[in-house]
């Protein structure tokens, strides 16, 4: 394919869609998972709630560490090495692995305090504490999960995490319908179907999610070993340093990101919690609402990280820049509708997770409020898309640190702990620290366009 914008915009539409498809099943999923568990009060939503950001650092690892497996294999798929490809996707099995282990023994340790740390309302810490345990059990395949899913992606295979991530949500879904609520009649017509029910509440979400998890991990593994380009043949128990070291070069970087990240926004909702439940919930349900207006441009970075990558293999900076301007061009436009249906329907929005009135009121003003971010945060996510796919993952780092720390967490600190100005300023804490982090990445990107590949 030449480097016509044109067929630049067809290759990333062709990468992206399949990305779009699998975040909005996603999405989806993880909108009837809330509904349900919704349907079972406030206080079930706020413990689903408290693991948003817990979920965010613990998979944000597992993304971290395979954006930097990605990137090596990506870009040996630009320069026509499969030697290289194959030694990479054994190696990056092994860390899978490893991770996940890793990963099982820390979550089981900290789990049973973990509700206590995030400042859970007694009420609900108890049952915190076992929602916790059981959707973190099956860890080592949530990392396989991830990290295979990148190592699929870097060969261009969008359409095979599509489909196992697809399925996986359906069989959650199912799952909860069975495991959450009672036994119960539904008429169909002339007809009346018996559901068994379990009847085990936020605990039966758990579960579902778990089984669900267990499953993603086992059908990427397939997934795997069916692509010619990345199947890793016989898997090798020997750590490559060389190797290991170039997944390191990228992915530290990226992880410090996503860790620094995570606890800023862990600290932020800790900050929220300290409002009381029903300010926690409305919260929670509008952070869920508005996540689903992310889904075209987070398929649109997995597409652009990938490109970039094999790009950067290529060693063509003038096909970088035409990729970054017409991706951004994209994304703008898209979220730039977002943003109005989000303004205009914010209320009917909310009104899908919740029956509580107060709950409705604040969690419609809140999705108002960030409305207007959304084409900012467009740029943002697929700025940063574009520098960890070339391996320029260190960029990204200094702006969170300056970004997020200085603005969301401490200008929402001074705004709800010495202020007391309440749940509004905390989101314009957000946004705030939204538009600088895109500020910094596109003067970033502008400062360094001519070398980003040297």
């Amino acid at each position: 394919m030449n480097d016509s914008k044109k067929n630049i915009r067809f290759l990333i539409l062709t990468l992206a869609w399949p990305a779009i498809i699998e975040y909005a099943l996603q999405t989806v999923g993880s909108y009837v998972n809330y509904i349900m568990v919704g349907q079972l009060g406030i206080q079930a939503s706020a413990i689903v709630g408290l693991n948003f950001e817990v979920n965010f650092l613990v998979k944000g690892i597992n993304m971290a560490i395979g954006i930097g497996i990605l990137v090596y294999i990506a870009k040996a798929v630009g320069e026509g090495d499969y030697t290289k490809i194959q030694k990479g996707t054994k190696q990056g099995v092994l860390i899978a692995i490893i991770v996940g282990v890793l990963e099982f023994i820390v979550m089981m340790l900290i789990c049973p305090i973990l509700p206590s740390w995030l400042g859970a309302d007694k009420a609900i810490q108890q049952n915190a504490v076992q929602y916790f345990l059981i959707i973190y059990a099956p860890i080592l395949f949530i990392s396989i999960n991830i990290i295979i899913g990148s190592m699929l992606k870097a060969a261009g295979d969008m359409k095979t995490p599509m489909y196992v991530n697809v399925f996986v949500n359906f069989v959650n879904i199912v799952l909860n319908f069975l495991l959450i609520y009672d036994s119960h009649t539904y008429g169909v017509g002339k007809y009346s179907i018996h559901i068994i029910g379990a009847n085990l509440n936020v605990i039966g979400a758990a579960i579902a999610t778990s089984i669900a998890a267990v499953l993603g991990g086992i059908l990427m593994l397939i997934g795997l070993y069916k692509n010619k380009t990345v199947a890793p043949g016989k898997l090798t128990f020997m750590i490559d340093k060389q190797i290991i070291k170039k997944f390191m070069v990228v992915g530290m970087p990226v992880l410090f990101s996503r860790i620094i990240s995570s606890f800023g926004r862990v600290l932020f909702t800790v900050f929220i919690a300290g409002l009381g439940t029903t300010a926690f919930a409305a919260h929670s349900i509008a952070f869920t609402a508005e996540s689903a207006f992310y889904i075209p441009v987070i398929g649109f970075q997995a597409a652009v990280t990938t490109i970039a990558s094999i790009t950067a293999g290529e060693k063509n900076q003038d096909k970088l820049n035409k990729i970054t301007s017409e991706t951004v061009k994209m994304t703008s436009g898209i979220m730039i509708l977002m943003g109005i249906i989000l303004f205009v329907f914010s209320k009917q929005i909310i009104q899908i997770f919740t029956k509580d009135l107060e709950v409705i009121t604040i969690g419609s003003n809140l999705l108002r409020i960030v409305s207007i971010n959304e084409p900012l945060f467009a740029i943002y996510v697929v700025l940063e898309g574009i520098f960890n796919g070339i391996g320029k993952t260190k960029i990204p780092l200094k702006i969170s640190l300056i970004s997020l720390w200085c603005i969301r967490v401490m200008g929402t600190l001074i705004c709800l702990k010495i202020f007391n100005m309440g749940l509004y300023s905390a989101w314009i804490c957000m946004i705030l620290d939204n538009i600088v982090h895109c500020i910094l990445l596109i003067y970033s990107y502008k400062r360094n366009q001519k070398t980003l590949l040297c």
